[in-house]
């Protein structure tokens, strides 16, 4: 089944909120107060933001997965809220032409992602205040769908870089290397391949749309190929 796109423009347009100025302010970053100190920056709006998304994501979680204990539970919303997942859907939606940046930012090729996080948060705020908490959860769950699975999945399959390094330093008092060999895609959409080496020889590679898991494929294709 293909993925259904999600359309910030769309869904913005249906909520019709009635502040422009709240918007701008969700997209305006600290930097920006810099060059003109009366500006408003959307470091409150994102403060709010993040407390709205936490709500909706452990209640949301504390629904879908009654079996799973509170530490599962939380290891499943970091990976919801996290900075690497939040950026992905803000440029996913397109951020780059909304926000706005002081000069001293202007300069940078790339702009970390805890700018576009925090303009999503600053978003989410926006909605709760101007629509209410249920289009803000309608917005969250809507703008995550696609992702919801995978992070999930992320979060409860087992560590198996750390077991593949566990299992080597008692066998061999030694760790395997893990390295980075290609690195494809834009920005918004990168590829990462990773090999698995053990003295200087390839043991396994490994692809995905973070390092992290990309390490965890190559990891686990190298325990699959591997007895100990």
């Amino acid at each position: 089944m293909p993925k259904r796109i999600f359309s910030l423009t769309s869904f913005l347009n249906h909520l019709n909120l009635p502040s422009n100025r709240l918007l701008e302010q969700a997209f305006t970053h600290k930097s920006c107060s810099k060059d003109d100190p009366n500006l408003l920056n959307n470091e409150r709006l994102e403060f709010l933001g993040d407390a709205v998304l936490k709500l909706v994501f452990s209640e949301y979680l504390s629904d879908n997965f009654p079996e799973e204990d509170e530490g599962n539970l939380s290891k499943f919303r970091a990976r919801l809220i996290s900075d690497d997942l939040l950026a992905e859907l803000a440029l996913e939606m397109d951020f780059r032409k909304l926000i706005r940046i002081g000069r001293m930012l202007k300069g940078q090729k790339k702009l970390p992602n805890s700018i576009y996080g925090n303009a999503l948060e600053a978003l989410i705020a926006v909605i709760y205040k101007e629509a209410g908490y249920d289009k803000a959860r309608e917005f969250i769950l809507n703008a995550w769908e696609n992702h919801i699975e995978r992070a999930i999945t992320e979060s409860i399959a087992h560590n198996y870089k750390a077991l593949l390094i566990e299992k080597f330093q008692a066998k061999y008092s030694k760790a395997p290397v893990f390295e980075t060999v290609m690195t494809s895609g834009e920005a918004h959409e990168r590829s990462f391949e990773i090999a698995v080496l053990f003295d200087g020889k390839e043991l396994s590679k490994g692809t995905g749309k973070s390092k992290k898991e990309a390490g965890q494929n190559a990891a686990k294709a190298a325990l699959d190929r591997l007895s100990f």
